[in-house]
């Protein structure tokens, strides 16, 4: 980066003669959309930008660079340009720079904040940018969703339903999926797995006020955090694979009235296609719009029959105006013999076959007969 500039893994400071041009183009567009326009959103500046929806930047930040970089004659003249050749309109903080501490004055509080966003980057060179969604792979339904809400504190359930290996990252997003791409306009949040397995049955919970949880792991956001939007979402579970350029889909949970988008659709903030492996797995759930939901199905039983339960609407409990309470878990996977035989039948485990299981992270659920 120049010597005026600096950026980390999540932000970047524009060269410092230009900063206040810019938070004056950033209040501009938050005075003129307020999203009651058709096709437009209620664009904001606040202190927590990576926790609100539409907001453009940090609020203390634009407000520094509007002091440090007042108006000058070059700004003036742009704004003269665009108002006679473009737009025939102007930028009232190009004309009136007084009117920023009218609309956010040195107490002002946007009431909006239920995290705090990273540290800006810091002088004047490259920070080393943190490589995210990488480590070893799991299987489609090793990880589902059993929960979110998308009023109040917006929140995401996860349960593993197979051991998670020591260092694989879980990736939850509300990213739309194209087909062949991202469409990158949500955010992601990451779990990473410690140095140790996560065992079957552990519950994650990622929670956008920064008390998530997750025995055994981490979690972290990727860019900026998911926003889970009352009008309803399409939330995919994926992971970068080591070694794989495609995702690796884990899991798929969409809550959108219209349901999972067909190829054609226009996709929006609010859908995504579902990703075809997730739809050959049977792991692609269509749930009835409501804005909270929890899994309050069965929390025992084998794999196959936990992923048969959650991927089922009727076991599934939602409301529009009261928020769910995650399970708490951890949910019980039986195991099942490694032969394999029995015809899908419960059959007693040998010492040997129940201590091999037992290494492998599962606990062994002996029958009666």
């Amino acid at each position: 980066a120049a010597a005026d500039t600096a950026k980390n893994e999540l932000s970047f400071m524009p060269p410092v003669a230009v900063r206040g041009d810019i938070a004056r183009c950033m209040f501009y567009m938050v005075l003129r959309y307020d999203g009651t326009e058709t096709n437009t959103y209620d664009l904001q500046l606040t202190n927590c930008p990576c926790s609100t929806r539409y907001a453009l930047g940090k609020l203390a930040t634009l407000l520094q660079w509007h002091a440090e970089d007042p108006v000058d004659e070059a700004e003036r003249a742009r704004n003269e340009r665009i108002c006679s050749d473009y737009q025939n309109n102007r930028n009232p903080f190009v004309d009136h720079p007084e009117i920023v501490a009218k609309l956010w004055p040195a107490d002002f509080s946007d009431g909006l904040c239920s995290m705090d966003c990273p540290a800006a980057p810091s002088g004047g060179g490259d920070e080393e940018e943190v490589e995210r969604g990488k480590g070893p792979c799991v299987s489609p339904g090793d990880v589902a969703i059993v929960g979110f809400n998308s009023d109040g504190i917006d929140t995401i359930g996860l349960v593993a339903l197979s051991p998670l290996p020591a260092g694989a990252q879980i990736s939850v997003t509300d990213n739309a999926w194209t087909g062949s791409e991202w469409r990158a306009t949500e955010g992601i949040a990451v779990f990473t797995v410690g140095a140790d397995a996560v065992p079957a049955g552990s519950v994650l919970a990622w929670k956008a006020d920064g008390s998530s949880s997750g025995a055994g792991g981490t979690w972290a956001t990727e860019g900026v955090s998911p926003s889970l939007t009352a009008t309803g979402e399409a939330l995919l579970v994926y992971q970068q694979c080591e070694g794989k350029s495609e995702p690796n889909f884990v899991f798929g949970l969409d809550f959108s009235p219209s349901g999972w988008a067909a190829a054609g659709d226009v996709l929006t903030s609010t859908n995504s296609l579902a990703p075809p492996a997730l739809v050959s797995a049977g792991l692609a759930l269509a749930l009835p719009h409501k804005d909270n939901y929890v899994y309050s199905g069965s929390t025992s039983g084998t794999r196959a029959a936990l992923i048969g339960n959650i991927t089922q609407v009727a076991g599934w409990t939602g409301d529009n105006t009261q928020e769910m309470v995650l399970p708490a878990g951890p949910f019980v996977v039986e195991a099942v013999a490694p032969d394999g035989s029995g015809g899908g039948q419960c059959r007693r485990l040998t010492v040997e076959q129940q201590r091999s299981i037992q290494a492998k992270g599962f606990s062994p659920v002996l029958c009666s007969r």
